[in-house]
């Protein structure tokens, strides 16, 4: 499945991550890790939208406490902001299965 928007970052950990949203809509996300070997991007794997999705439309500043609206909102991952690619990287996301009984 194509993505039709795309994000990278990293965590509170310092550990790059990547989300992408598939044409369908639904959220995939794979961070960088050692994988045993050495280090390398993990599987892409479902993202939970209620629990890790969170979008920031206002931006504090630390030191005086203003706030600024932001012009786009932005995808937050804990405590880091996520930058969003203007161009889609090509990127290969895993089809949703549905379950068959």
């Amino acid at each position: 499945m194509k993505a039709s928007r795309f994000f990278n970052g990293s965590d509170s950990y310092g550990r790059n991550v990547q989300v992408a949203q598939g044409v369908d809509g639904s959220w995939f996300y794979r961070m960088y890790v050692f994988n045993g070997y050495a280090r390398a991007w993990s599987k892409w794997a479902d993202l939970d939208t209620d629990k890790h999705i969170t979008w920031a439309t206002e931006s504090t500043n630390v030191y005086s406490g203003e706030v600024t609206p932001l012009e786009k909102p932005v995808l937050m991952w804990g405590f880091n902001s996520l930058h969003e690619y203007a161009d889609v990287p090509r990127v290969r996301l895993p089809e949703k299965k549905e379950l068959t009984y």
